[in-house]
């Protein structure tokens, strides 16, 4: 019986950081809808049963974040305390570029140019000059 090679160890970090970055989707989740779950719970409009199942789901979470940090504390000593804020960097940077994206998309449907205003700091006399003094309103 042939056994497949171990996974690269930047494949495995690439995972890791995939699962870090789920997991602080479903923390986002929780904290979200925690809140409304607990306002239904006390008006009555639901039962025990759901609250419990999102505290076992919770609590499940949890125990995903510890091991996730000491996975990655296994790569590199201390990156079990970096590893969830590096997903939430990667999570902005997505959310950036979707964002990016979408505006470029809207702009050729409208058949609109992109143009970027580039801003170079300009210094006379000690004074900062700003776009308005360049373009003569100030």
């Amino acid at each position: 019986m042939q056994q497949d090679p171990p996974a690269p160890e930047v494949t495995l970090k690439a995972a890791l950081v995939r699962r870090a970055i789920a997991d602080v989707y479903r923390a986002v989740r929780f904290r979200e809808d925690k809140p409304a779950l607990q306002n239904l719970l006390q008006k009555g409009l639901v039962g025990d049963d759901l609250w419990n199942s999102l505290l076992a789901a919770e609590r499940e979470l949890e125990g995903e974040v510890r091991e996730v940090c000491a996975e990655a504390n296994t790569f590199v000593e201390g990156w079990g305390s970096l590893i969830f804020p590096t997903a939430n960097e990667v999570i902005a940077n997505e959310k950036m570029r979707t964002m990016f994206d979408s505006t470029n998309k809207l702009r050729a449907e409208k058949g609109e140019h992109i143009s970027m205003l580039i801003w170079f700091p300009v210094f006379r006399s000690g004074e900062h000059i700003t776009d308005f003094d360049l373009a003569g309103q100030n």
